[in-house]
């Protein structure tokens, strides 16, 4: 089993609500585990390749990307995490950056959409849990800003390396 050296926790941020919820579980988790937590925006405009400056107009939508996200952390009171920006399909972007990192842990929110339209609409929570191979976490969009101790971790466990893996940071972090 590979542990990971960098112990980081990678958080999925738009903005939203439920993206400063999953953010801020994952500030508690990485205090309690002393582990430092970063956050990736992604937005994915697809500037004409044929528009003159075009990479004056990436980079700028780069940085309003990342300020927004930036900025929508420090109104809910969340500091100490830093945030990047990817371009690039959601799911995709947030593997990439969570191997790049090679983080512990990937934690994303929910858009909080029934399962029907989770599943008309496509979900990257679900696109994630059937392909990251590090730890999930889905907080639902029922949490709060202030998330309450942890009095259990439930594992799912299909006898796979990223089983394994959760079920040993499950452990440790029980202990």
């Amino acid at each position: 089993m590979h542990d990971h050296s960098t112990n980081v926790i990678l958080v999925g941020i738009d903005g939203s609500r439920n993206s400063t919820v999953a953010a801020a579980w994952a500030l508690s988790i990485g205090r309690l585990t002393n582990a430092p937590v970063k956050a990736v925006a992604v937005w994915t405009g697809h500037p004409e390749p044929s528009v003159s400056g075009v990479d004056d107009l990436t980079s700028e939508v780069h940085s309003k990307t990342v300020d927004a996200a930036t900025r929508s952390l420090l109104d809910a009171g969340l500091d100490g995490i830093e945030v990047t920006g990817q371009r690039g399909p959601v799911a995709e972007a947030l593997l990439d950056a969570s191997d790049a990192l090679d983080a512990s842990m990937l934690v994303v929110g929910t858009r909080g959409l029934g399962p029907l339209s989770g599943l008309l609409l496509g979900s990257v929570s679900r696109r994630l849990l059937f392909t990251t191979h590090r730890p999930l976490v889905v907080v639902p969009c029922q949490s709060t800003l202030n998330p309450p101790a942890l009095s259990r971790v439930v594992v799912g466990v299909d006898c796979s390396v990223v089983a394994e893996r959760v079920l040993s940071w499950s452990v440790a972090f029980c202990a």
